[in-house]
């Protein structure tokens, strides 16, 4: 079936939208042409999210060379991706093909995008010749903006935890995101916790070296895959539900 950019346009409650005066008046609207033109494809909401995180890691990669060229392109491709993070939620719309999956890889992909944006930009600034001061406070507002992100994501955690028991409902399970029967993912957790532990512990004895510094990143990082792999397979399998947005002007 053919789009037309008025369907594409008319599909997104304009009303509705509380987002900023570059989003609303620029990279929005330009966002609808994009659809329109990806549309002809047939290209998948779930697709657009995959390209828009592929333009982000660009952007990341030409912001840290640290030359005013490569920022250029880190800019351009930056925008990119806030275009085609629209483009997405487009398409699933005027589409009728929104799912909760949908919803939580686009949100995902711009967690890591917006929260590792800092750091690059830092990163280039640096390597462009200045000081390390602002390395430091670029990396600072990166982890600032993760840990936001997990404070948000953790209240929700207990807000429905909350709900959970005042509905007296027993059920636990859909509250714990790592469902996965296929992987002992609590046995490797804990293996990875230890050797963690154990690097610290025997580095405060004889001083920290590489083989210790090597074993203590690596528990750290192989974990933080294993959760990364695990939730985003188990997210494929449990949030593949068919949902309506609230920007949907079909509600209204």
């Amino acid at each position: 079936m053919k789009y037309s950019f008025k369907q594409v346009k008319e599909s997104f409650n304009v009303k509705a939208d509380i987002a900023s005066f570059s989003f609303c008046f620029f990279l929005r609207p330009l966002s609808f042409y994009v659809t329109a033109f990806m549309l002809i494809f047939n290209l998948r909401p779930n697709q657009a999210s995959i390209i828009s995180l592929f333009l982000g890691v660009i952007s990341m990669a030409f912001f840290c060379v640290g030359q005013h060229g490569f920022f250029i392109l880190g800019v351009l491709f930056y925008f990119l991706y806030v275009i085609f993070d629209c483009v997405d939620g487009n398409i699933a719309r005027v589409t009728d093909s929104a799912t909760y999956y949908g919803k939580f890889l686009d949100g995902a992909i711009g967690a890591l995008i917006e929260s590792v944006l800092p750091f690059f930009v830092a990163a280039g600034f640096y390597f462009a010749g200045h000081g390390l001061s602002f390395l430091f406070i670029g990396i600072g507002v990166s982890i600032s903006m993760q840990f936001a992100l997990m404070v948000i994501n953790r209240i929700a955690f207990l807000n429905r935890w909350i709900k959970l028991e005042e509905d007296d409902k027993r059920d636990s399970s859909v509250l714990n995101p790592l469902k996965s029967s296929r992987f002992p993912i609590k046995k490797v957790g804990n293996v990875l916790r230890d050797v963690k532990n154990v690097s610290l512990f025997v580095a405060a004895i004889i001083g920290m070296n590489t083989v210790l510094l090597t074993g203590f990143l690596a528990s750290i990082l192989i974990w933080a895959l294993v959760l990364i792999v695990t939730t985003t397979s188990d997210a494929a399998r449990y949030l593949n539900v068919h949902r309506r947005s609230r920007w949907d002007t079909r509600r209204i």
